[in-house]
C-alpha cells in the first residue's frame, strides 16, 4: 500500500493496528530510506524544484527491492542524512502482510501497488506543516500532471488536521454504525483525527483478494 503525501508517515503507522487486528501483519517502509545519493539529489543545487519532484526518489530501487518482490523486502536502501548505504538486509515476508509505504510525489511514477491513499492539502496547509516555499512548485506540478486525488484509490483531504475528510469508493466500508449513502459516487467521511480505523478498515476489505497492479 502506498500512503501519499505530506504526512503520509503519521498516517501509514496509524494504520498498522487496524490491520494486524484484522488478521494482517502490518510492515512499514518510508520512500525516505529509498532517496539518490547526495551528489545525484543535488546535481542542480539543493534547492532545484525539478530535481526534488522527480529524481530524488530511486523510484526503480523501491520498486526492485520493496514493491516486487513477493518474498522478502529491504526495509532501507540509503541513509539520507549521513549520505551512506543504510546497510539493511532482505526481511522476509510473513503470510498476508501488508507493506505500508509512506512518502510525498508517490503516484504516477508507476509503482505497484494493490491500494494507494493520498493526503490532499492546499499550498497554505503544506507551508502550515513545514514545506519550505522552493518546494511548493513541485507540489503544484505534481497536483496538475499527475492529479493524485484522481488517481489514487482512497483520498484524505487533511485541509484540517482536526476534521480529516476520508473519501472511500462507494461500498468499500460500513463500521460503527456509519454506511456510504445511497448516493452515486464516493462516500466522504468526516472522522475524528484519533480514529485511523477508517481507513484501515477500507485498506483491508480492498486489499483482501486483490492482485498488485501498477499505481495509477
Amino acid at each position: 500500500m502506498l500512503v501519499d503525501g505530506v504526512g503520509s508517515a503519521a498516517l501509514a503507522d496509524s494504520l498498522v493496528p487496524g490491520l494486524q487486528s484484522a488478521g494482517r501483519p502490518a510492515l512499514r517502509v518510508s520512500a525516505g530510506d529509498f532517496q539518490r545519493p547526495a551528489g545525484e539529489r543535488f546535481e542542480w543545487g539543493r534547492e532545484d524544484e525539478e530535481s526534488f519532484r522527480a529524481r530524488w526518489l530511486d523510484a526503480e530501487a523501491l520498486e526492485r527491492e520493496v514493491l516486487s518482490r513477493a518474498d522478502a523486502y529491504l526495509p532501507a536502501l540509503w541513509d539520507a542524512e549521513h549520505d551512506r548505504s543504510a546497510r539493511r538486509s532482505l526481511v522476509p515476508l510473513p503470510d498476508r502482510a501488508v507493506l505500508l509505504v509512506d512518502g510525498i510525489l508517490l503516484l504516477g511514477r508507476g509503482l505497484t501497488a494493490e491500494l494507494t491513499v493520498h493526503l490532499s492539502l492546499s499550498p497554505g496547509a503544506l507551508r502550515r506543516r513545514g514545506v519550505p516555499d522552493w518546494q511548493l512548485p513541485a507540489f503544484a506540478t505534481y497536483a496538475t500532471t499527475v492529479r493524485p486525488e484522481q488517481a489514487c484509490d482512497v483520498l484524505v483531504r487533511a485541509e484540517d488536521p482536526r476534521r480529516p475528510a476520508v473519501v472511500l469508493p462507494r461500498g468499500a466500508w460500513t463500521h460503527g454504525g456509519v454506511a456510504p449513502d445511497d448516493q452515486d459516487g464516493p462516500s466522504v467521511v468526516t472522522v475524528p483525527p484519533r480514529t485511523p480505523h477508517v481507513a484501515a478498515e477500507a485498506s483491508v476489505r480492498s486489499l483482501e483478494g486483490g492482485e498488485p497492479c501498477p499505481a495509477r
